[in-house]
């Protein structure tokens, strides 16, 4: 029956009747067009109730349908409506309270209902004995309410063919009686907080779909389960479940079962799991540890479908994987993750999976080498070990020493062939070696692998390395002139690294990104090496005293567009060596708790700086006296007290160019903005967590006669705004977290604060 309704559905899509939607692609939806004209052709047999009109209700309306309304008299002249039904006009639709006399009242005078959905209107916590009464009754949607349990006389409702409870986080239990509902072939129970099944759940025979998803609380299901032989659907992700009951394999007909818990004891074992031939989509077999009896395991004699697509070992316990992982036959697999493999002396032949792009290995702590039992024996040789994977990544195997490369490593055409992206973190252990020829590595990452000193891969298209937590000296000779990001992060052999930088003359000219983090042996960047830089991060080198070039060569012309410098505590003085970066647009300095002063020349050396972020410099002084450069048009200063406190005694002026300016976490500004600081032509301000600030300054802030928005939050002591006024221009103001400021809110701008 449901290929049959699917042949017809997707007739009806082939014809444009319904059509896919764009918003969500699981969902159809009708063109407008065709529903007017199901709206004409319907007539009064159908009707839409909408806000408070219910005039044209008649006896001959069969079918309602409601949105937001909360007048439902005058359905009781429809007295033979077989659908009642809601209709959500978007995700975020909230229903109307309902009357508990629609419930009560109303529901059981509609004694032809077929089709009956309360669903998301949460003021029904409870259904009325009379839900019995609606014996034609195949649909109920109560998904999404407040009741906590069903009524006995539900049990009368014996042509129900689906029920759904989802969502209804207050059921706790189901009447004995829901056993009696013989046509119910859908069942939904998801996200309940239901406890146990009752056994007569094993009675309803024609059950096709229980959905368990997300019942947390239940533990247990029925003894008698191998009853349901009709079931084809069976959900139980994001349980708590201890173990399957027992004849799961009598379940012949299921096509989805989500998982299958393997108990200590008792429970079905692995073995009935051979009976389901019919299985597809995914299953994830939980607690294999449980799995005591070898020979259990052989009965079950389980393997992958041939075309499965993604596959997922957890856990794994035995000393070998069997013989089916990375069985050739496997030739749709395109991605493998295998983890958590505590007693694995060796990884299994994965080379030979033609089809697989992703692999993932992770937590083997018994793996010591990685050699020809890892690429396999391919049957075709023209097929190299892994001809088609793009990423590749291993993790916390503590044990691995030596990576063997491929036997044909050196030939023209070795393994990984299209190998774009390769990881490995936290093999503490390693010292060799990475495969020698990656002819399409684009990103290298390396973590946590203090004794590695091989040489890196022969990569002509690496773009991306990065490196962490390694100590030990590496080769770089092998790496190109593609190379255009470089990030390095607890690497303490940094100046070996940029020695070696500098005399790869290829690999120099290329590198536009460069991240350095935690690297302690950092004294002075030779930014010079590095003629096509575009953007620098440095951050927490507490040995960090300046950023220069050592000859000056093409500094007048470098590119570098982004500087970024953070938490390094010997650096006193920015640019103190007079380094013009003419293409320099954005800089950010942040916690470097000695930075006393800024270039006196700054806005000659940054001629095109545009945004500027200065953050937690409490030593910063002054701006330069000849000011900041002419094309600043963002400035963002927090926790800056002395910079501040300066630019008020000297009378400061910020350029005529900036736009946007934003203050914060200022414990000594009392007031502000001080008259003449901010320019005219300023359209944003924003000010936050100034905890003495006590009032704005009326001059100041009318001399931005172009203001546009003014964000003001976290400044407790405020308590007014200018006498004055605002500027006229405003357009946005927005307050936040201003106790002080609630009767100036509801005297001058006539609103009730929250």
């Amino acid at each position: 029956m449901e290929e049959v309704g699917d042949e017809y559905f997707q007739d009806l899509v082939s014809r444009s009747f319904f059509q896919r939607s764009n918003v969500h692609p699981s969902l159809f939806i009708m063109h407008d067009l065709l529903s007017d004209l199901a709206k004409v052709v319907s007539g009064e047999f159908c009707f839409r109730l909408e806000g408070d009109d219910s005039s044209k209700i008649s006896q001959r309306t069969r079918h309602l349908s409601y949105g937001r309304t909360k007048k439902f008299e005058a359905i009781t002249e429809a007295k033979l409506l077989r659908t009642f039904l809601p209709v959500e006009r978007s995700r975020q639709w909230k229903p109307e309270l309902i009357d508990i006399e629609v419930t009560h009242n109303l529901l059981p005078m509609l004694k032809y209902l077929r089709v009956l959905s309360l669903s998301k209107y949460q003021c029904i916590a409870e259904l009325p004995n009379s839900i019995g009464n609606l014996k034609h009754l195949r649909f109920l949607n109560l998904s999404k309410t407040s009741i906590t349990n069903l009524p006995d006389t539900v049990s009368n409702l014996f042509n129900l063919q689906m029920l759904t409870l989802s969502g209804c986080n207050g059921l706790i239990m189901l009447p004995d009686s829901i056993g009696n509902l013989k046509h119910l072939r859908y069942f939904n129970l998801s996200e309940t907080s239901i406890r146990r099944l009752p056994e007569s759940t094993c009675s309803l025979y024609a059950l096709q779909t229980l959905i368990l998803r997300r019942c947390k609380k239940l533990v247990v299901l029925p003894t008698n389960m191998g009853r349901l032989i009709n079931l084809k659907h069976f959900d139980i992700r994001e349980t708590n479940l201890r173990e399957m009951p027992p004849q799961m394999g009598k379940l012949t007909k299921l096509k989805k079962l989500t998982d299958f818990v393997l108990g200590e004891q008792g429970g079905s074992r692995i073995k009935e799991l051979r009976e389901l031939q019919d299985l597809r989509g995914e299953l994830c077999i939980r607690n294999l540890q449980n799995i005591v009896d070898s020979q259990e395991a052989i009965e079950a004699d389980l393997k992958p479908h041939k075309h499965l697509s993604y596959l997922s070992i957890v856990g794994f316990g035995a000393s070998r994987f069997p013989n089916w992982v990375g069985d050739h036959s496997f030739s749709n697999l395109l991605s493998l993750k295998l983890s958590g493999s505590k007693r694995c002396l060796s990884l299994p032949p994965l080379g030979q999976l033609v089809s697989l792009q992703d692999l993932s290995i992770t937590a083997f702590d018994k793996v010591e080498i990685v050699g020809s039992e890892f690429y396999g024996r391919s049957r075709t040789p023209k097929k190299k070990p892994f001809c088609s994977l793009k990423i590749l990544r291993f993790e916390k195997i503590p044990q691995w020493q030596e990576w063997i490369s491929y036997a044909g490593e050196d030939e023209e055409g070795g393994a990984f062939p299209l190998l774009q992206e390769l990881s490995v973190k936290k093999c503490p252990k390693l010292i060799k070696a990475l495969p020698i020829q990656l002819p399409s590595l684009s990103a290298l990452e390396i973590e946590g692998c203090h004794q590695l000193v091989d040489s890196f891969p022969n990569a002509p298209t690496i773009l991306k390395m990065k490196f962490k937590d390694s100590y030990r000296d590496v080769q770089l000779q092998k790496l190109t002139s593609g190379l255009y990001s470089l990030r390095v992060d607890r690497f303490h052999s940094l100046d070996s690294l940029l020695e070696r930088l500098e005399q790869i003359g290829c690999l120099s000219t290329n590198l536009e990104e460069i991240v350095m983090t935690n690297c302690n042996s950092l004294l002075c960047f030779p930014i010079d090496v590095f003629p096509r830089l575009k953007s620098l991060h440095i951050s927490r080198c507490p040995n960090l005293e300046c950023v220069f070039a050592a000859k000056g060569i093409l500094v007048n012309f470098s590119p570098l567009s982004s500087l970024e410098i953070g938490e390094c505590s010997k650096l006193v003085h920015f640019l103190e060596g007079g380094l013009p970066f003419p293409n320099l647009t954005r800089l950010r300095l942040w916690g470097c708790s000695n930075l006393k002063s800024l270039s006196e020349c700054m806005h000659t050396l940054l001629p095109s700086l545009v945004n500027m972020e200065i953050d937690n410099c409490q030593e910063l002084e002054s701006f330069p006296v000849e000011g900041l450069p002419f094309k600043l048009r963002s400035l963002h200063i927090e926790s800056c007290n002395k910079l501040i406190a300066a630019c008020k005694q000297r009378n400061s002026q910020l350029p005529h160019s900036l736009q946007c300016f934003s203050i914060g976490r200022n414990e000594d500004l009392e007031s502000f903005p001080e008259d003449k600081l901010l320019p005219s032509t300023l359209t944003s301000l924003r000010l936050w967590n100034l905890e003495n600030l006590k009032f704005l300054d009326c001059r100041g802030l009318q001399r931005l006669t172009s203001l546009r928005e003014l964000k003001i939050w976290k400044c407790p002591n405020l308590e007014s705004m200018p006498e004055e006024g605002l500027p006229s221009t405003l357009f946005t103001l927005k307050i936040g977290d201003l106790q002080n400021l609630k009767s100036w809110i509801a005297r001058d701008l006539n609103i009730t604060p929250p």
